[in-house]
């Protein structure tokens, strides 16, 4: 398959990537595109809901939410650590006051008055907290109580060898509870999930478009990859690029892409 033509970034997008560059912070560039283009198809798709982020830091991915978030959407920044009043101050100018900055752990939101009244009510949901095992399942707890139909939960630091009890956890709790979430896409220190009623949606268009969107966003460095046959494993992958491939299939046939 051929390389797609790159052109210049978008306005809206290389705005993004500034104002992210500008902010302290850990989120990969590529990461920022990533995030772009699954939130833009969540626009498109009229997917509905708020937004949160368990682990802040200093801003700089919450600012990509920022940039997203409807006028009738909130934006919830969850993060015990002093560097939230850093990120109040580098985030606003972004969030036209719709933000809400708790200074507490992920595990004491369930004792947030408003937290009933919004099950099932989030269509992003970051996980970017508390690096053990265990804070990371009760993250993926909360995150099953919170999440859309729709939505889609963001795990960081996915298959990073520093951190082999966050890939633990995830693969555990997709093990035991197999209709609460589904592995949509990994790659670049990062996994998806989806409610396993609408993960297709998210895998036809990273079949049909996520190639092109990464490139169009100037990222011409990474293919897509769907190694397992029908029926093995559903979950896409975005790994540096193979052989000048935008899309990498089974091992025996990468043209045959299930």
């Amino acid at each position: 398959m051929n390389e797609p033509n790159t052109p210049s970034l978008e306005p809206r997008f290389a705005q993004m990537l500034q104002i992210a560059r500008s902010i302290d912070g850990f989120m990969a560039e590529t990461n920022v595109a990533v995030w772009d283009i699954l939130l833009s198809f969540q626009t498109v798709q009229g997917v509905q809901g708020h937004l949160l982020e368990i682990g802040v830091y200093k801003g700089r991915s919450a600012s990509v939410l920022c940039q997203h978030r409807r006028p009738d959407e909130e934006l919830w920044l969850v993060d015990f650590s002093s560097f939230l009043e850093e990120a109040r101050h580098n985030l606003a100018l972004l969030h036209d006051g719709k933000a809400r900055f708790l200074p507490c752990k992920s595990s004491d939101l369930w004792r947030q008055p408003e937290f009933s009244a919004h099950r099932r009510g989030f269509r992003w949901i970051h996980i970017d907290g508390e690096h053990t095992g265990q804070a990371v399942t009760n993250d993926l707890a909360l995150a099953a109580d919170l999440l859309s139909d729709e939505g889609l939960v963001c795990v960081d630091d996915f298959f990073n060898p520093a951190y082999p009890q966050i890939s633990a956890a995830v693969f555990s709790w997709l093990a035991h509870r197999p209709f609460e979430f589904e592995l949509v896409l990994c790659g670049e220190n990062k996994a998806y999930l989806a409610r396993p009623a609408s993960a297709h949606r998210y895998f036809s268009m990273i079949r049909s478009d996520f190639a092109t969107e990464l490139g169009r966003r100037g990222i011409d460095h990474l293919t897509v990859f769907k190694t397992s046959p029908c029926g093995d494993f559903n979950g896409w992958g975005i790994q540096q690029r193979r052989d000048h491939r935008n899309y990498y299939g089974l091992d025996s046939n990468p043209d045959q892409i299930c």
